[in-house]
């Protein structure tokens, strides 16, 4: 075939795809039915990109063709594209601002979270009825049942089930934590201590029965995002409740929607660091490593987290 044929026979569907892409790269013309229409268009012109190279039809049609394809590349996987940039801005950049942006809270919620969990812990090893008073009788059942022997390991077809469930219990663990703040705070507050005491009787109750160092194989990876978040979700449920309080000179509906998006950062953080923690607990957790090689890998991650919501985005 002739270059000039090969032209005519393909010219009206590349003028098509140039219309198509000048509406879609146009302001207010995102077409449901353009975008439909692209990817057939988008093959097309790739193939007769292929076909004029192959053929040496000139540098000139070359260069059309591929400028054709670029831009309908462009339109087909920027957005996908930047979605994934602005996801990642948001757990370097987003994220950590939001919760230095609450530094108060956050200070407040960390005391009243890491300290009686601290307390607890301890109190396996010097006041052992305080852990008995603080775990329910069927979480320490389940830690018995789970650590009291050497071996942590499950079936790894289990894995990705098991993902779902610390999911499902963990997110809804910091969703309480943070609607709690419609009740003026308190129910942030309940749910924020209740959690840092029983966690840290559970702690406390493996150092009581033995079994401290397997019970710190299996948590030791994906503790710091897990707990870390419930922090998170305690201080965007306190703004919460402080707006309802006190909103100021603004009518209280004006400053929940102000506020509301600054602790709906929070909440969207919190649920980054337990869909992380998720994954570690389900993939990474339940293997039978040596306790060096489960603290190499997961005790950094107890400097990383809060060395990230101090310090990361603080430049441009």
């Amino acid at each position: 075939m002739s270059r000039a044929r090969f032209v005519s026979d393909r010219e009206a569907s590349w003028k098509r795809l140039a219309r198509v892409l000048n509406d879609l790269e146009s302001r207010g013309r995102k077409s449901s039915a353009l975008h439909a229409e692209l990817p057939g268009l988008y093959r097309a012109v790739a193939g007769d990109l292929s076909l004029a190279r192959h053929r040496a039809y000139g540098l000139a049609l070359e260069e059309r063709l591929n400028a054709l394809s670029l831009r309908a590349y462009h339109q087909l996987h920027g957005t996908r594209l930047g979605l994934l940039r602005r996801f990642g801005r948001f757990v370097t950049v987003g994220i950590p601002r939001a919760v230095r942006a609450e530094g108060r809270l956050m200070i407040l919620c960390s005391v009243l979270f890491w300290l009686p969990f601290l307390l607890l812990t301890l109190a396996g090893a010097w006041a052992p009825h305080w852990v008995q008073a603080a775990l329910p009788a069927e979480m320490a059942a389940g830690l018995d049942q789970g650590f009291g022997g050497d071996s942590i390991q499950r079936d790894s077809s289990s894995n990705l089930m098991m993902f779902g469930h610390y999911i499902r219990n963990n997110v809804g663990i910091d969703f309480r934590t943070y609607a709690g703040g419609l009740l003026a705070g308190v129910g942030s507050l309940f749910f924020m201590i209740f959690n840092a005491i029983v966690l840290g009787a559970a702690f406390g109750y493996s150092w009581m029965q033995g079994y401290s160092e397997t019970f710190l194989r299996f948590v030791v990876g994906h503790g710091a995002p897990e707990l870390w978040a419930v922090v998170v979700s305690a201080a965007g449920g306190l703004r919460l409740g402080l707006t309802l309080i006190a909103p100021g000179r603004r009518s209280r509906r004006a400053a929940l929607a102000e506020d509301g998006r600054r602790s709906v950062h929070l909440a969207a953080g919190a649920g980054v660091m337990t869909t992380v923690a998720a994954f570690i607990e389900a993939f990474w957790s339940a293997n039978d490593f040596t306790l060096t090689v489960k603290l190499a890998v997961g005790g950094p991650l107890w400097v990383l987290v809060p060395a990230w919501l101090l310090f990361a985005g603080r430049r441009r």
